[in-house]
């Protein structure tokens, strides 16, 4: 019983681990203030080689345009942010790539994806919802919420903003560049099963 509890709490904590990025950030604001952040959930430096980001534009089910992130890493539970080179300065002094191919609007859809597999998206590819996801995307700087630590891996499915993102206003950066997570802990029960719980 022992080694079959500590097999799954081995499981547990590699698939908790393999999560490795997520989107953490969207800016959709005024003008060119487009930016994404994205977060290493890994525990450790993460190569970005392998790792790209599509955006699908006003419904398209083929991508708009590919950013490759090789030749990039992150820290161990630190972000990279990419922007649009015509973003406000306060978005320019946290990011580490600038590309016009961020130049999303509050309908498109993103995906994250690693090795071609997607990890993780915000929207719904194929479905233009008219100026905006539900729950935002338009106008808006939603902040994945720190409970989320996992990445929506179901790009086709229905979209609502308001089940994993925090909305902020039109225009809000003080938070680009940092995201700070509720500590995930495991706890297993004396009748042998495991549940996760957040740290107080």
């Amino acid at each position: 019983m022992k080694r079959v509890l500590f097999l799954l709490t081995v499981l547990l904590l590699v698939s908790i681990a393999n999560a490795d990025l997520i989107i953490s950030e969207y800016v959709e604001g005024s003008s060119y203030n487009k930016a994404l952040e994205l977060y290493n959930t890994s525990g450790a430096v993460l190569d970005l080689n392998d790792f790209q980001v599509k955006a699908y534009h006003n419904g398209k089910s083929t991508p708009s345009y590919t950013i490759d992130l090789a030749g990039y890493s992150v820290a161990a539970d630190d972000v990279i942010v990419l922007c649009h080179p015509s973003a406000d300065s306060a978005i320019l002094n946290v990011a580490d790539i600038q590309t016009s191919s961020i130049s999303f609007n509050g309908d498109d859809a993103i995906e994250l994806l690693y090795n071609g597999s997607v990890i993780d998206s915000f929207g719904q590819v194929g479905v233009d919802p008219g100026s905006s996801w539900d729950g935002g995307g338009k106008d808006v700087t939603l902040r994945r919420m720190a409970t989320i630590l996992t990445g929506d891996t179901d790009s086709s499915n229905y979209f609502t903003a308001a089940t994993e993102w925090d909305s902020y206003s039109k225009d809000t950066f003080d938070g680009l560049g940092s995201h700070v997570p509720e500590p995930m802990t495991i706890a297993i029960l004396s009748l042998g099963g495991i549940f996760l719980r957040r740290r107080k």
